[in-house]
């Protein structure tokens, strides 16, 4: 979005400006100059994938100045659900011109439907990301609760795995200072046939 609204995306019309190419017509609708706000807004084609999204997205149809007056247009009145449809959907449209430029288009259904399906992705992910932060918090809480260290002194946690199959033992160890943080970790695999006893 950033790129789009600095007009700094590799339009034909921007590289014609450094004197790349000769053409700078719109290769799907050969209608006007290939701009950003052209491309990801007003070119037909385009304009049938935002027809397919969100009601508020379809009610700010029309010319704009800029991509960035757009965009600001629809921070101004989207709700961030939308928003984050929005991103998707102009980063979709900006893909499906570089991965085809003007040859067989895919119905515009299938573009929102993958914005969406992406955003999902996403919001999964973070879901998970937050989870994990939850654990780290419970296993700090933990920590809490155990006996700490005098200040100045480590506490070392230390374990080992063997694979008999593969005769190899892997170690692992962590430190902590006498506040819970995590000073270091340690992983380190070796090739050797013992019994846990003899590993630790």
């Amino acid at each position: 979005m950033w790129k789009a609204c600095k007009d700094v995306l590799p339009t034909l019309s921007n590289m014609w400006k450094r004197k790349i190419i000769k053409e700078v017509e719109c290769p799907i609708c050969k209608r006007v100059p290939e701009i950003a706000e052209h491309v990801l807004w007003d070119c037909d084609a385009t304009k049938d994938v935002w027809s397919q999204g969100c009601k508020r997205n379809q009610k700010m149809s029309g010319h704009r100045s800029s991509f960035l007056e757009i965009w600001s247009h629809m921070i101004k009145n989207l709700q961030q659900d939308e928003l984050d449809e929005a991103v998707m959907t102009a980063g979709l449209i900006w893909f499906r011109r570089n991965l085809i430029h003007g040859k067989d288009f895919s119905h515009p259904d299938s573009l929102i439907n993958k914005a969406r399906e992406e955003i999902q992705i996403f919001k999964h992910s973070q879901e998970r990301q937050h989870k994990k932060s939850d654990a780290n918090e419970e296993s700090c809480c933990l920590w809490k609760k155990k006996k700490k260290p005098h200040e100045g002194i480590y506490k070392l946690n230390w374990d080992a795995t063997i694979d008999r199959a593969a005769g190899k033992i892997s170690i692992g160890a962590i430190i902590w200072d006498s506040y819970g943080n995590l000073i270091g970790t340690l992983i380190a695999p070796h090739s050797l046939s013992a019994n846990p006893f003899i590993a630790e």
